[in-house]
């Protein structure tokens, strides 16, 4: 199991370009290793990201991964989006 917590970029292919500070951590899941946890943007950078259920995450090193976001009513009590990684964790 590995964490990261840091800066990240929430990058769309319709240019969302959002910064984040990401609170990710990875798990063993079988037979393979998952990854999820929470994005924080400051608080300009909520309304484009209001009614996102996927995207792509990118580290300062420059790699990247998928995400899924099921439930897009998680900002609204804690300002944070919780995402579930697709895919090989990117830290």
């Amino acid at each position: 199991m590995s964490a990261y917590n840091g800066q990240a970029r929430i990058v769309g292919d319709d240019g969302t370009d959002v910064r984040v500070t990401a609170s990710l951590t990875s798990y063993p899941d079988g037979l393979h290793t998952s990854w999820g946890g929470t994005l924080t943007p400051a608080p300009d950078g909520l309304p484009p990201l209001a009614n996102l259920t996927e995207g792509r995450l990118q580290l300062p090193g420059g790699t990247e991964a998928e995400f899924l976001r099921p439930d897009t009513s998680d900002w609204v009590s804690t300002q944070q989006l919780k995402i579930i990684g697709q895919g090989s964790p990117p830290f």
